[in-house]
């Protein structure tokens, strides 16, 4: 039962004698490293399939291994079998004492996670692929609404109260008028002026003429030129990947 459980789990077992140093491999395990049933091994065979990468958590558990002094668990990446197939292996190990408490053997079972590995890297990219779908849309809709508000910025309103400006500029002062309402008048014109430069400038804020025909960085590039004074020079220096 043990052995088909751990042919249907993608595990071995293994047990090693503190006293003797001999180490004894189920079958599983020697299906695990592509091995031959039998063959001698022992602790060193992690650090002869280990990745490089992996080297000092290898050595670390070797160490550990046959000290036998606690509990641990480890994951190395490990090149095994004749064809070198990488494998990703969670070995976890317990020590067994004598009715003294002292450790006799270490006990260990090493399950190869490498599907369930690629599994969790697939759903991760699943959800980072839905993530940016839903970040993309979000974006759309928010540069779709910017679009809206500019347009009626600089169609609607704007073009209304340059039109007022157009009729109040034909208000000639007749003779005799009070030079107060003269003055009024030029007020009045002066901050329609004013209301449609702002209306503008808030439309091309929305959506940037420079952004919408030369791309991002011509507009940094062209903020920096815009916000910069005679004390403060700013430059822009602009990267893309592709």
């Amino acid at each position: 039962l043990l052995e088909e459980a751990e042919a249907v789990a993608g595990l071995g077992s293994w047990d090693y004698d503190l006293a003797t140093g001999h180490m004894r491999w189920s079958d599983g395990m020697y299906h695990l490293f592509g091995m031959p049933p039998g063959q001698p091994v022992g602790p060193g065979i992690y650090l002869q399939c280990v990745l490089e990468e992996d080297w000092s958590r290898a050595e670390r558990l070797v160490r550990r291994l046959t000290a036998g002094t606690e509990n641990f668990e480890e994951t190395l990446r490990l090149r095994v079998g004749e064809q070198k197939l990488l494998r990703t292996t969670r070995i976890k190990v317990m020590v067994l004492r004598d009715e003294a408490g002292r450790p006799v053997r270490v006990l260990g079972v090493d399950l190869d996670i490498t599907e369930l590995q690629r599994l969790e890297a697939d759903n991760l990219r699943l959800r980072l692929t839905r993530q940016q779908a839903l970040f993309e849309a979000v974006q759309a809709a928010q540069e779709a609404e910017r679009r809206r508000m500019a347009e009626n910025l600089h169609n609607g309103i704007g073009q209304i109260l340059y039109a007022t400006k157009l009729r109040l500029d034909r208000l000639h002062p007749l003779p005799g008028t009070d030079a107060g309402l003269a003055t009024v008048r030029r007020e009045a014109a002066q901050l329609l002026g004013d209301a449609i430069r702002q209306t503008r400038a808030l439309s091309h804020e929305l959506v940037p003429l420079v952004l919408e025909e030369f791309g991002l960085a011509a507009a940094l590039q062209d903020i920096s030129q815009k916000m910069s004074t005679p004390r403060l020079r700013l430059r822009s220096h602009v990267e893309f990947d592709e």
